[in-house]
């Protein structure tokens, strides 16, 4: 028997670990350990699908998408009302226990079925069979976050037009509309007539009489609507944005036009409610008219001073651009505007009093406070190209934020402005935003030429800055309203798929 010295000898750890290596060198392989799991990218886009009968209770909007399904929520209390179901495709109910929000699977089962009562959606309506006004933000849910496109389809009864502000497909066969659809109310008119479609310079506006308003036909309405499209157009130089449409409610307030908005989901859509008696001569060159439009060549200012200020003021350039009046009957109207506004203080800063405008019921000096403010921009900045360009010339900076899904600060704005006219603007705004009194419009009326006597306003033409008053107040070059009728091709009927 060989002897092994006591330190060279295996011990029992050793042993056993050979052992083991032995037994691993005899058995099967190791399965190799699963992949990591990769969760579905997030959905760019939505396609949504509304089946629409004017005749039956519901509406059924259907939600696809090309990835994981974002975060849904419903966005108005009439849409929790009106809400009927919600389901994927095998009828599985969607909705949290709290009832608001929803949190779609991944994979999500098909698509996202939404079943709503018709009646809350409706707006207006021409008696059975007639044009519909439905509101969009009560039918559509809220995304989050918002789908980087969007591709709408209605399905309707044969021979239904469907009128809405958005852009067609490519295809032709839906819509495509801005991510601001998601966001800001919007509306779409569905009945057995096409638009009247008005065709202007970089652009076409949709008309759309409903609920008893003047036929979208009637010469007050084509006055009224070739009007305040080409108000629009004298100011910007062109149409801001390819379509726009305009939908007409009868009014149950006083006045030919009793009451107007826009709405930007989307894309921008004019609402006026207007007289049904109402005559061409009274709509031709209307304030709300005119005021509502101007609002399309802007994006949604986060700040009303803003938003209402440069659109009160356009909207007094505008009429006197149009030929509605005279150069001095324009600025006295416009001086006008400033006196009420002047007059209407609430003792805050403008600044204060345009975030509590509602609650101050402030409309007057908010408007026209903001509308001095703008018009001491449009004068500074004239000063500075030398009457090459004004205010108007400036909106063309703000292109790319006009349907964007957010409202924007007044900084921001003025901040573009900055950017091609130098500094300075956003400092001359601060100025007059903080002071509780109404900006000093004199120092620019007298560099322009315009002088108060016996409470008459009178032109001085050999004042410095009498050049650039006539120009703020003249027409600039642009094209009017080249054609009007109906086109099938243009007016948002919805075809048959493919």
């Amino acid at each position: 028997m060989t002897f092994v010295p006591r330190h060279l000898r295996p011990g029992c750890a050793a042993v056993f670990g050979a052992l083991a290596l032995l037994a691993g060198a005899c058995a099967r392989p190791a399965e190799p350990a699963p992949p990591p799991l990769v969760r579905e990218a997030p959905a760019r886009t939505a396609n949504i699908e509304v089946a629409f009968d004017g005749g039956a209770d519901t509406t059924t909007v259907r939600w696809c998408f090309d990835g994981r399904p974002p975060s849904l929520r419903l966005r108005t209390r009439r849409q929790a009302r009106a809400t009927v179901a919600i389901t994927d495709d095998r009828g599985h109910d969607l909705r949290t226990p709290r009832g608001d929000r929803l949190d779609p699977p991944t994979p999500l089962a098909g698509c996202l079925v939404h079943v709503l009562e018709t009646a809350p959606l409706v707006r207006e309506r021409d008696g059975a069979g007639g044009d519909v006004l439905l509101a969009v933000h009560d039918m559509f849910l809220r995304p989050h976050p918002l789908p980087v496109e969007t591709h709408v389809r209605f399905r309707t009864k044969e021979n239904l037009y469907v009128t809405t502000a958005w852009p067609r497909t490519r295809d032709g066969h839906g819509f495509h509309p801005a991510p601001s659809v998601h966001r800001f109310p919007s509306y779409v008119a569905v009945g057995p007539r096409p638009p009247r479609t008005i065709r202007l310079s970089g652009g076409t506006l949709r008309v759309r009489s409903t609920g008893g308003a003047p036929g979208e036909t009637a010469p007050a309405v084509t006055a009224l609507a070739e009007d305040a499209a080409a108000s629009l157009v004298a100011v910007y130089g062109t149409m801001p944005r390819s379509t726009l449409a305009l939908f007409l409610r009868p009014s149950r307030w006083g006045g030919s036009v009793g009451f107007g908005q826009l709405v930007r989901g989307g894309g921008a859509a004019v609402v006026l409610h207007v007289s049904p008696d109402a005559s061409p001569s009274a709509l031709v060159g209307t304030w709300t008219a005119t005021h509502e439009f101007m609002h399309a060549a802007m994006p949604f200012a986060d700040d009303p001073w803003l938003g209402e200020g440069i659109a009160s003021y356009f909207t007094e350039v505008a009429r006197t651009r149009r030929g509605h009046r005279t150069e001095a009957e324009g600025w006295a109207a416009l001086d006008a505007a400033f006196e009420r506004g002047r007059r209407r203080g609430r003792g805050l800063s403008l600044e204060a009093t345009s975030r509590s405008m509602h609650a101050l019921f402030a409309y007057q000096r908010v408007y026209w406070a903001g509308a001095a403010v703008c018009f001491l921009l449009d004068v500074e900045i004239r000063r500075r190209t030398a009457n090459r360009e004004g205010l108007d010339d400036a909106l063309h900076t703000l292109t790319d934020l006009l349907d964007a899904p957010r409202t924007i600060p007044w900084h921001e704005i003025v901040g573009r402005f900055e950017s091609r006219y130098g500094p300075g603007l956003t400092d001359l705004v601060r100025t007059h935003l903080r002071r509780r009194s109404f900006p000093d419009v004199e120092p620019a009326y007298a560099f322009l030429g315009i002088r108060r006597r016996d409470g008459t306003i009178h032109l001085d033409d050999t004042a410095e800055g009498a050049q650039i008053r006539r120009s703020i107040m003249a027409p600039r070059e642009g094209p009017r309203a080249m054609a009007s009728g109906s086109d099938p091709a243009e007016s948002g009927r919805t075809p048959s798929p493919p």
